[in-house]
């Protein structure tokens, strides 16, 4: 904890938002109290922030269309004359059903601009939430997608985390690459 993991990476989204790179950028952070308790909570709240950045009219009816599984999980209740309606949906969504409802929502941003997904404190993660990163990263190939994730080796591999060996799949596939930090000063 405390290294600047999480600073390295919020630098480097900084410099592609100054730098004038066009590119959405999602956050979502994996929380210490509700370590794997709470499915997706990372993705929910990257998606909460696109939904609710400005001009995210057309990702509202984008994701409504596509994806409105995830929708009623993050619009406010009662926006919506069919939200209780999708509600009864989600309660009887397979899993299988979000991955592709979230793999076609995300095509469709990343068709208007490169879409960066920052996760971080990744080793609170629930399974679900891995699940779904290597379910998504083993499409990405043709996708101009990236996700950045922080986390702390050591706390994965004590609690025996599933992200381990779904980083290892797919930096056999060539698709994810590790930056292992040393304690970061302010001039790093």
């Amino acid at each position: 904890p405390g290294i600047g993991k999480t600073t390295l990476v919020e630098d480097f989204l900084g410099e592609l938002t100054a730098g004038g790179q066009p590119c959405s950028i999602a956050r979502g952070r994996c929380s210490e109290r509700l370590a794997g308790a709470e499915a997706y909570l990372p993705f929910l709240e990257a998606l909460d922030g696109l939904l609710h950045s400005p001009g995210s009219q057309p990702l509202a009816r984008l994701m409504k269309l596509v994806a409105p599984t995830w929708y009623v999980q993050i619009s406010p209740q009662g926006a919506d004359s069919s939200a209780a309606g999708l509600m009864d949906e989600i309660r009887t969504a397979s899993q299988e059903r979000m991955k592709r409802e979230l793999m076609a929502l995300l095509k469709e941003i990343s068709r208007q601009r490169p879409l960066v997904l920052f996760f971080d404190d990744l080793h609170w993660a629930d399974a679900s939430t891995v699940d779904l990163l290597a379910y998504l990263a083993a499409q990405f190939d043709s996708l101009p997608i990236m996700i950045v994730a922080t986390y702390r080796a050591a706390e994965m591999l004590l609690a025996k985390h599933p992200f381990p060996s779904v980083k290892l799949d797919l930096q056999a596939r060539g698709v994810c690459h590790e930056l292992a930090l040393e304690f970061l000063t302010t001039d790093d």
